[in-house]
């Protein structure tokens, strides 16, 4: 079962060179797919544990400290993604993470979380990602009042953004600097993370000593830690739409669907009026086929609180198309038709099948991954090496 690979530039040069030249090229590829085969390991596994107890996490644990003090402040978890409906409308524009509505100032609070700051993203990018998204939010005040049922202005929204603590120098330095050129950066409240990776439900928010907001309980509830503590309950958030693929994958395909045809299976097993009828849709009846109808049901359905679904639609298609092709890429399913795919994976309880995804995805994304920066490795030393050679080879 194997996809046919683009040719690359190791197989143009592969196909111009001498036989002794092949011999070296093959040895050259086999030294750097062992070291990639390593490093790959490593990077996939930061990846995935990034993804499992980074971002989404800090969103959940966020709403979820947010929500466990509302009874004071009056702040709660309203939506995820706030505006993504609209992301595609136009270029620049943005949607933040989470928004917490207080229904009885009508007031809004609007949060960014960062994980992790640096590499891909600057401190500048990010602001300039929350800018655009208020942007679009004082764009969209008719339509967040009609979904809210308020009328809210500008004066009554603040923008946050949430990051774990050993970035805050960073973040801060970079607002002292630049906050006479942008104005705007004066406007942003800084939350800091606190999370503890050995206990999920040790996790603490705590406003920046010179920031304030509106309302004087919430500054004075997270001045002093927010702590959502051994008894603290989880806010339910649905998927988030900008979500990485594989993580939905295991939320939507093997979490929603696989999770409700194994119990279907279940009940059908231990089922005993007509008996003789429930045996033949057993035995026709396969868990692991999982339709595209279950995936959009699911994802629309987790996404009915506070928006017009009927905006999300495509995009909601479109990341459904996504997360299917990301499963075959990586032979974590078999299509059987254009409405219907299988899980390509041992066991069949719901854990043993997640557990077994998440390794085959591990080594199919690592020998992927390992081949192809071996590949690349391998030309650019085998270029330095005989590049007098190469150059006849293709003059």
């Amino acid at each position: 079962m194997t996809r046919k690979r683009e040719k690359d530039d190791f197989d143009k040069i592969y196909s111009t060179v001498s036989k002794e030249d092949k011999k070296r090229l093959d040895k050259i590829l086999m030294e750097k797919q062992k070291y990639f085969l390593k490093s790959k390991t490593d990077e996939i596994k930061r990846k995935i544990d990034d993804a499992e107890r980074g971002h989404t996490e800090m969103i959940i644990l966020a709403a979820s400290i947010i929500d466990s003090i509302s009874y004071s402040t009056g702040y709660r978890f309203y939506r995820v993604e706030p505006l993504i409906e609209f992301a595609d409308e136009k270029k620049g524009n943005q949607s933040l993470d989470i928004l917490f509505f207080n229904e009885k100032e009508e007031r809004a609070i609007f949060v960014e979380c960062k994980s992790s700051i640096g590499g891909k993203q600057s401190v500048k990018d990010i602001f300039r990602q929350i800018e655009n998204a208020k942007n679009l939010v004082e764009e969209k005040l008719d339509y967040l009042n009609e979904i809210l049922g308020r009328t809210l202005d500008m004066g009554k929204i603040e923008f946050v953004l949430l990051l774990e603590s050993e970035h805050r120098g960073g973040v801060l330095n970079y607002i002292k600097a630049n906050m006479k050129d942008r104005p705007f950066l004066q406007t942003i409240k800084i939350w800091e993370y606190y999370y503890d990776k050995e206990n999920e439900f040790n996790a603490t928010i705590m406003l920046y000593h010179e920031h304030s907001h509106h309302s004087t309980e919430l500054t004075h509830k997270l001045r002093n830690s927010a702590w959502l503590g051994p008894n603290g309950v989880k806010t339910d958030i649905p998927f988030l739409i900008s979500e990485y693929d594989y993580m939905l994958f295991k939320k939507l395909l093997v979490g929603e669907c696989y999770q409700h045809n194994f119990s279907l299976s279940k009940r059908m097993e231990h089922t005993t009026v007509n008996s003789e009828k429930n045996s033949r849709t057993k035995r026709g009846f396969d868990p692991k086929v999982i339709s595209k109808e279950c995936l959009l049901e699911v994802m629309k359905k987790k996404h009915t609180m506070g928006i017009n679904i009927r905006l999300l639609d495509d995009m909601i298609e479109r990341k459904v198309e996504s997360v299917i092709d990301m499963g075959l890429r990586f032979y974590l399913l078999k299509k059987i038709d254009d409405e219907r795919v299988r899980l390509l994976c041992r066991g069949e309880s719901p854990n043993t099948v997640k557990k077994e995804i998440r390794k085959k995805y591990i080594e199919n994304w690592i020998k992927m991954n390992a081949e192809k920066s071996a590949r690349k490795a391998a030309v650019e030393e085998y270029r330095k090496k005989h590049k007098e050679d190469l150059e006849k080879a293709w003059f």
